[in-house]
């Protein structure tokens, strides 16, 4: 493939993509209605209009009566009660908190359901003294809309018995360590057709403080359901699932994840994006392994709200059903989807004045390493720490490896040790990664320095194989190899440090600690306009976020164009092979170009810490290039006075001040010694069987930079 074929292909995919994007992708949102919502499946939850839920309890009775079925009425309360337990104070104190709850729940006693959940501990906003609050109702008229409510009822087959929008009794909330409350229970009663009192629903909400196992955020629904008659019962229960945490930023993907029991006390985890449910058909997610299923919820990149229900006596408890189901399928952007899950339990038979329990362990917390690592989470059958890292099944996931994360962010928080602050700690890693990779890059810039001197004889292997590209090649990788040389040495030390960009940008934007903190702030004041370095450095925030071609711009962000700068700066000062043919000419170009513009283009949008390091390590690579030129320059010096410095053993000769080394000028050049020259050999090696790869690849990624900013701003 010739420059123009590459050139037209990568303008043609341009071109498609554009053209996807603003004409077909509206066009079939237009013919399919997926604006106005008007196709219906039976996929999708019922939605409860006021009317349906007015007839359904009464003004004043609270009671439903059934045409068929088992159940006659249900009795509840007649006016809405909220209540709180725990504590919904912000109090960032870790050490000496107000409160020994780290949550505060609100309870709703319509369909006994949770109204928000309250991480006193935490922030909700860097620049907010405001505490984290989550777990709210979706802003949808639907049965699925608040977290863990309680749907419906169904007694021995017969219809279902709504009981979501029933007004629930509310019973005396307990109060635990200080003035907190620990618990709340909430009841409703259902009667037969004659109107005699059949089954007795209990719902317990209970908090624990933050000394517990669990670190008090593991919150447990306790239901108890009674058989009030004569005769055994067959009960079947349906209930909602937690919300999604919300995102904070455009890169926070939420994902429904769960856990499947492998054996041997083994959990594999499986997760899929919220925005892949599909709007004409729920995900069955007990069908995303075929391994029995221990655990479901949702997770954001800094938290977690996992179920997982156990039975009276701590056994696994079967569920019939759990499905995820988007609420709002009339929106067009996938990434804006409510997604809420609906469980149902299996038929539980109940003996005759007896009752049956259970108990939904509910896991709504931060993803913090110190939490979510510790012996209870950690272990069979939680293991809920392996939520840490989701890595995706393509692209960049496949070459980010959770224990390169978990070994990044070990080495964060010990370099946060030493400084005090996260922004430190990441030049800190800068200096450890450079410093580990010094030699590889030494030995790449002579290698590139060395061929910005073979000019003359390439231009010669040129004319003598010019009708002969094949020859040519060959001639040219055997004068690289006598020569001493990798030609693709160059660009070595930036594909070695791409997987620990992959990894870093993981870990910012999932490890907790990172959440909300700042670039070199001591005592309260700000040394840097740098906020928050999960998120961008937004230098000036737009009050009016800009909208150009479905890509979202809410502020100016400097750090990337102060990258910009560094990279052609270090284009300056680092030596450039000479190239063999015109192609390789273009293409060292449009790299040059691709470097300068698309990738701060790229990185435009994401974390300031991971900018941060990549300015930081290109800045310490062009002094790194200089001090490299000098050495380099130092020894062509001694090489013109006879003296030459090589890696091989020293030859002691009486000529040169009393021992020097000096090769002699036809001297075949020596072997490379120590296990760096070796694995340089073997990189050498490895570069020439790619030889027939590079342009294919060339154009693969320059195609994939070109889109992938607007692939994702569509939800692709």
């Amino acid at each position: 493939m010739n420059q123009k074929q590459k050139w037209l292909m990568m303008t043609v995919m341009l071109a498609l993509s554009l053209i996807w994007i603003q004409v077909v992708s509206p066009y079939l949102a237009k013919k399919n209605n997926w604006k106005d919502g008007s196709e219906t499946t039976t996929n999708q939850p019922a939605v409860v209009s006021p009317s349906t839920v007015a007839s359904s309890t009464g003004p004043a009775t609270n009671t439903s009566n059934v045409g068929t079925g088992m159940v006659g009425a249900v009795k509840g309360a007649k006016t809405p009660v909220e209540v709180v337990i725990g504590s919904t104070e912000y109090d960032p104190n870790s050490d000496k908190p107000k409160s020994a709850f780290p949550l505060g729940v609100t309870l709703s006693n319509r369909g006994a359901a949770v109204g928000s959940v309250t991480l006193n501990r935490f922030r909700n906003q860097y620049d907010q003294p405001k505490p984290f609050v989550f777990q709210t109702p979706y802003e949808i008229n639907s049965p699925l809309s608040a977290p863990l409510a309680t749907r419906w009822v169904s007694i021995g087959g017969a219809a279902q018995q709504p009981l979501d929008n029933v007004l629930w009794e509310s019973a005396t909330a307990t109060s635990g360590p200080s003035t907190d409350r620990r618990s709340a229970s909430f009841t409703i009663d259902l009667q037969d057709a004659a109107g005699a009192a059949q089954l007795r629903i209990t719902k317990t909400y209970e908090l624990h403080d933050k000394t517990d196992k669990t670190a008090g955020y593991e919150m447990l629904v306790n239901y108890a359901v009674a058989n009030l008659t004569a005769q055994p019962l067959k009960v079947k229960l349906a209930f909602n699932g937690t919300n999604t945490p919300k995102s904070e930023n455009s890169r926070d993907m939420q994902e429904i994840v769960a856990g499947f029991d492998g054996g041997s006390k083994n959990v594999l985890l499986e997760h899929t994006p919220v925005g892949s449910v599909k709007s004409d058909k729920s995900l069955d997610v007990r069908a995303m392994k075929a391994e029995p299923l221990l655990w479901a919820g949702m997770s954001s990149a800094y938290f977690d709200a996992i179920l997982r229900g156990t039975e009276a006596n701590g056994d696994r408890l079967p569920l019939a059903k759990i499905d995820a189901t988007i609420l709002n399928p009339e929106i067009q952007d996938a990434l804006l989807h409510s997604v809420a899950l609906g469980i149902e339990t299996g038929d539980m038979d109940i003996p005759a004045n007896s009752s049956r329990a259970f108990t939904l362990n509910v896991y709504v917390g931060p993803k913090l390493r110190d939490v979510i690592k510790n012996d209870y989470y950690s272990e069979y059958p939680l293991n809920y720490d392996e939520t840490l890292v989701l890595v995706s099944n393509w692209g960049c996931g496949i070459l980010t490896s959770p224990k390169l994360i978990n070994l990044l962010v070990w080495l964060l928080k010990g370099f946060h040790t030493i400084f005090r602050d996260w922004g430190l700690a990441i030049i800190g890693l800068v200096c450890l990664v450079r410093l580990i990779l010094h030699p590889i890059t030494k030995r790449s810039q002579i290698s590139m320095s060395r061929m910005t001197k073979m000019g003359p004889e390439m231009e010669r292997l040129k004319n003598k194989h010019k009708d002969d590209p094949d020859s040519l090649k060959k001639a040219q990788m055997e004068f690289y190899r006598e020569q001493g040389v990798a030609p693709f040495l160059g660009c070595l030390p930036m594909f070695l440090q791409m997987p620990i960009w992959i990894a870093l940008w993981s870990s910012l934007q999932s490890t907790f600690e990172i959440r909300h903190a700042p670039f070199l702030m001591f005592g309260g004041i700000h040394f840097t306009w740098i906020r928050d370095l999960s998120q961008p450095d937004k230098l000036i925030p737009f009050t009016v976020p800009l909208e150009f071609w479905k890509i979202h711009i809410d502020a100016i962000n400097i750090l990337p164009v102060l990258m910009s700068v560094m990279f052609f700066i270090q284009q300056k000062f680092q030596p450039q092979p000479v190239a063999s043919t015109p192609e390789q000419e273009q293409q060292q170009k449009m790299m040059k170009y691709m470097s300068i513009f698309l990738f701060p283009l790229f990185l435009y949008g994401q974390p300031s810490g991971l900018n941060l390091y990549i300015f930081t390590s290109t800045f310490i690579g062009i002094i790194e290039s200089k001090r490299i030129r000098d050495h380099i320059k130092e020894r062509d010096e001694k090489e013109k006075a006879g003296v030459v410095i090589i890696d091989g053993p020293p030859m002691k000769r009486d000529d040169l001040s009393g021992g020097g080394v000096r090769r002699a000028k036809n001297a075949p050049p020596e072997k490379p010694a120590g296990v760096v020259a070796g694995f340089m050999a073997k990189l050498q090696n490895l570069a020439e069987e790619a030889k027939n790869e590079q342009d294919r690849r060339l154009t693969h990624h320059a195609v994939y930079l070109w889109t992938l900013p607007m692939f994702h701003c569509n939800g692709w």
